[in-house]
Order: structure tokens, then sequence, then C-alpha cells
């Protein structure tokens, strides 16, 4: 059985290129998988794979050539927690 997830970040992309910074921010975060979905295209076919392959409660994409900031995946958590509370 897979282990279960709190979220999913799905990377479409052709050559299996990840944003610059992503990988630094996924340490110490076991409950958050990436999935690279490689060699398929168009980019939808890609991102419906990728949700075929994730297994997290939420999902996050993020496309190989976009730019990511220091702080997007703490931003995602945030909201994450604070949509938890309400």
């Amino acid at each position: 059985m897979a282990r279960s997830m709190k979220l999913s970040v799905i990377v479409p992309s052709l050559t299996g290129v990840v944003p610059d910074g992503l990988h630094g921010q996924l340490e110490g975060h076991e409950d958050i998988e990436l999935v690279v979905v490689s060699g398929v295209c168009p980019v939808g076919l890609a991102r419906n794979e990728g949700l075929r392959r994730a297994h997290g409660a939420y999902i996050a994409w993020v496309d190989s050539d976009d730019a990511v900031s220091e702080d997007w995946l703490e931003s995602i958590l945030g909201t994450l927690d604070r949509a938890a509370v309400t």
C-alpha cells in the first residue's frame, strides 16, 4: 500500500528537469512527494499522468521552466494548514 502523503508536487517535464530550488524546499518534508513526469506530451497529458501517480491529499503543479520563489512550498503548506483550521 502506498504511503499517505499530505501534498504531491507534480512537475510535467519532457526532459525530467525540475525547477531550480524546488529540491531544497522538499528537504525535511517526508509527507510531500515529488512526481516528475517526463517524456509525456502534450503538457495536459503529463499533468493527468502525474495525477494518476500522485498519493497526496492535495496537489500542486509547477512546470519545469517555472521559477519558484524561496518560500513557494512553505506558502502552499501554510495555506493548507490555515484551511484545515477553518
